[in-house]
């Protein structure tokens, strides 16, 4: 009984998988935190994201960005991204990424546990065949711990990322 039921819900979420429109991205990345106000910690890195649209100008996507060096940091986060501007297939695509709440490990900064952080970017997608897009993004993120203080002269965010890479659409 649990092989039929595990080989329902296997059909089932291939029949999901294939009958909506995602993207899938892959971006090469840097990372830069200033946990203390004084240096930023830059790092490079990879992005991961996966995108499922809801209508043609919003959806929801999850990423996750792991910056490499003696020591590592990863953030992974649901969110929303919303289209401002599009190119329609010829010209680059501008969307807004919005993460209400995602979970943070660092052990750039000597502080290897889980927070919760929250953020905002963008993403610039230029066509280079009909599925197939350069990418470029940004992302600022407001880490919520004690171990992330905010210089006065900082933006109110203290962890950024950025790269440049590749999105199929299928």
């Amino acid at each position: 009984m649990k092989k039929v039921v595990l080989l329902v819900f296997i059909i089932f979420l291939s029949t999901l998988f294939f009958s909506i429109d995602f993207k899938l991205g892959v971006n090469a990345a840097a990372a830069a935190s200033n946990p203390d106000g004084t240096e930023k910690l830059p790092c490079p890195g990879i992005d991961v994201n996966f995108s499922v649209p809801v209508d043609g100008i919003s959806g929801f996507n999850i990423s996750a960005d792991l910056a490499m060096g003696k020591k590592a940091s990863l953030f992974v986060s649901p969110g929303l991204y919303v289209t401002l501007y599009d190119g329609m297939k010829k010209f680059p695509t501008i969307e807004l990424l919005l993460t209400p709440l995602g979970f943070f490990w660092d052990s750039l900064s000597d502080f290897s546990k889980f927070d919760l952080y929250g953020g905002m970017g963008f993403q610039v997608l230029a066509p280079v065949t009909e599925n197939l897009y350069f990418s470029g993004f940004a992302k600022s993120m407001l880490v919520f711990s004690d171990d992330y203080d905010l210089a006065e002269d900082t933006l109110p965010f203290n962890y950024f990322v950025g790269g440049l890479g590749f999105t199929w659409e299928f």
